[in-house]
């Protein structure tokens, strides 16, 4: 690897290698590592940025008795995790004036409000705060979805728990307690599932699912203010069963990626025939998710791809590979054909992507071939070169090349005469190749540099 190529891989990586990866917003905790007290006793917890009962608001007698622990920290975690924590949810039996209420589990990142006895009462409800950071995620791109993972225990194997998420304007956006919204006007799209049993209650051996719920954007509102998310041990918040409980890790949003072939520094390569190859630089960028973090699949491969000489990549020829980076270091194979119409472009792995090409043609030669190195009406003055590389032809001459061996560019002059030179007395000892363009002919020869 030259110098200069290990500078220009340090200089685009450093810039760009942030910008390959997943960037966008996500929910603050999405594995549910961190936790915080909100209460006065070690019990009483709550993951941070997720909320349930223990910070809860409202007002009356049912608001106080609500105030409980019904969320706790989970040493159970989905298959292939990293973390060691997973949140869990579950029901509370609570009396109040001699009827029995079961409540179920619920978490949100923004805050719960139960002001009324009647579960279906617009008093109750989950709802963002702008004022208050803890209970509000801001969002300025937009997700295609969002993916997590989730275990449900229940003796009932008809019922379900739900998940919901809510993209809204700036407002101080509701959800109701049977999952409507107070202010249909400011929904800007929404995501929502139910999540089928996954073992019988109690079972110690947790089966876990992962599940993609795509965001839905079909509300009147386009703004991209703020997301809101709840979740439920039961979609049906008057029908716990009290014996349900439900396990949630790695929620992720997920956003729309791209793949886009940067633009080649060289457009012209030299590749010598008893040589390997020469190295092609092929930088690139990625926008949006990819190896999304809660996927156990292997990481994101992007690979870059050579067509054939006419710009078809029917055939192609890969170049080199590197996982989820901003630049490709690759090789032009030396069993390559000379053309001028060469196109390279990159192709990622997960998520499968195919980048229009570079949007300009290769000139791909090789040193000594046949039609391309010896004409009757040029001629080198003197090979080896002391201090002027001197051409004659018969035709005017418009440029001289001179190459190194791994084919960067090292002097270059523009002409419109049959005799030209080219200075040579600060290269370096050694054996270049010279492209002499001449008329409608490209000339590649081998040129011995000897001071």
């Amino acid at each position: 690897m030259t110098l200069r190529t290990i500078i220009i891989t340090l200089s685009l990586a450093i810039s760009t290698s942030a910008a390959a990866q997943n960037n966008h917003p996500q929910f603050a905790n999405s594995g549910f590592e961190q936790w915080e007290l909100f209460g006065t006793t070690p019990s009483t917890i709550e993951p941070v940025s997720w909320h349930s009962f223990m910070s809860l608001s409202g007002s009356g007698y049912f608001y106080f008795l609500l105030m409980s622990q019904q969320i706790e920290q989970s040493s159970f975690t989905r298959p292939e995790s990293d973390g060691i924590n997973s949140v869990r949810l579950y029901p509370r039996h609570v009396d109040i004036y001699g009827t029995e209420f079961t409540i179920p589990g619920i978490m949100t990142n923004g805050r719960i409000f139960f002001s009324d006895i009647n579960f279906s009462s617009s008093s109750n409800y989950i709802s963002t705060i702008r004022s208050d950071e803890r209970f509000n995620t801001p969002l300025n791109s937009r997700p295609d979805s969002l993916t997590l993972w989730y275990s449900f225990r229940c003796d009932d194997e008809l019922q379900a728990a739900a998940f919901a998420s809510f993209i809204h304007g700036d407002v101080d956006f509701r959800i109701q307690a049977d999952f409507s919204v107070s202010d249909p006007e400011m929904l800007t799209a929404a995501a929502t599932a139910m999540l089928p049993r996954t073992s019988e209650a109690g079972v110690t051996e947790l089966v876990w699912q992962r599940v993609t719920v795509p965001f839905i954007y079909t509300g009147t509102c386009t703004d991209l203010d703020y997301i809101l998310a709840a979740a439920a041990s039961t979609s049906n918040i008057e029908g716990s069963t009290g014996s349900e409980d439900l396990f949630f890790d790695d929620i992720l949003l997920i956003y729309t990626p791209t793949l886009t072939t940067g633009q080649l520094d060289q457009l012209e390569y030299i590749v010598p025939l008893e040589a390997s190859g020469v190295e092609i630089i092929v930088p690139f960028s990625i926008t949006g998710t990819m190896s999304p973090s809660n996927l156990n699949a292997p990481a994101n491969v992007v690979t870059a791809y050579i067509s054939d000489k006419y710009g078809s990549f029917d055939n192609a020829t890969a170049l080199g590979s590197v996982t989820t980076d901003s630049i490709i270091i690759g090789t032009i194979p030396s069993e390559l054909e000379s053309g001028t119409q060469y196109r390279v472009r990159v192709e990622s792995s997960n998520y499968p992507l195919t980048a229009a090409d570079n949007g300009a043609d290769i000139v791909v030669n090789h040193e000594g071939e046949e039609g391309l190195s010896h004409f009757d009406d040029i001629r080198i003055l003197s090979n080896p070169v002391d201090d002027m590389l001197t051409v004659e032809s018969l035709e005017s001459i418009t440029s001289i090349t001179l190459y190194s061996l791994s084919g960067e560019a090292i002097a270059t002059e523009s002409f419109f005469d049959t005799r030209c030179s080219i200075d040579v007395r600060s290269v370096d000892n050694g054996i270049y190749i010279a492209k002499i363009i001449c008329g409608s002919k490209t000339i590649i020869e081998k040129i011995i540099v000897k001071h």
